[in-house]
């Protein structure tokens, strides 16, 4: 009896420990090539379960990739405290959420008028997956007009490196709700990634926005 409370505080860090161990795998960026072969795993699954994985996969995709390119844009001598006061949810960061970092990305010119449009669509689309209480798929009448509003970013995109893997899908089909979701998702994602050359010096070459 008398080693329960030592167990317990033992059992409560370890739970810390883990926490903070998910929390930094939850911020890590995948590569495109394995983002792209991840979608296209999700895609070969039907049902309304692979249907939300792929729009929760993507939203948090591109949620996480203009946390990474807002914060190239900041000051480097940040401080871990001062960063989660920035985008931290436990901290109510004011660029906490997937919303205020599109806003905030439109206006300092990450992306135009066009792609602003398609991330509020997108938002919209994985934050209804996320919280409906029914099966939802992307065929949903609803859902499937929301997809075919975003633009076609064949053109827009022509600028970015893409996986071929995912050139070649994109050549497949565009007929489908889910197919024109994953295009515009991956080529937002595409865009927002960095060629920095000097880290030590901080001299970073972004791709021009999308429009």
């Amino acid at each position: 009896m008398g080693d329960e409370p030592h167990d317990q505080s033992a059992s409560e860090e370890d739970a810390k420990a883990v926490l903070r161990r998910l929390r930094k795998t939850s911020k890590e960026l995948p590569s495109l090539k394995e983002t792209v072969d991840y979608l296209l795993e999700i895609l070969a699954v039907e049902g309304h379960g692979s249907d939300r994985l792929l729009a929760l996969f993507a939203g948090s995709l591109i949620e996480v990739g203009l946390e990474v390119r807002l914060h190239h844009l900041m000051r480097r001598d940040l401080t871990v405290d001062e960063y989660n006061q920035i985008f931290s949810a436990d901290r109510n960061g004011f660029l906490a959420t997937f919303g205020a970092r599109i806003a905030i990305g439109y206006a300092l010119n990450i992306f135009g008028p066009k792609a602003l449009a398609d991330l509020k669509t997108i938002n919209v689309i994985r934050n209804t997956f996320a919280h409906s209480l029914q099966p939802l798929h992307f065929d949903d009448p609803d859902i499937r007009t929301l997809c075919f509003s975003l633009q076609d970013y064949d053109d827009a995109a022509s600028n970015i490196e893409l996986p071929r893997t995912f050139l070649a899908f994109r050549s497949t089909s565009r007929s489908t709700a889910k197919h024109r979701f994953i295009n515009a998702s991956v080529s937002i994602a595409a865009n927002l990634q960095l060629l920095i050359k000097d880290v030590d010096t901080q001299i970073i070459y972004t791709r021009r926005p999308l429009p």
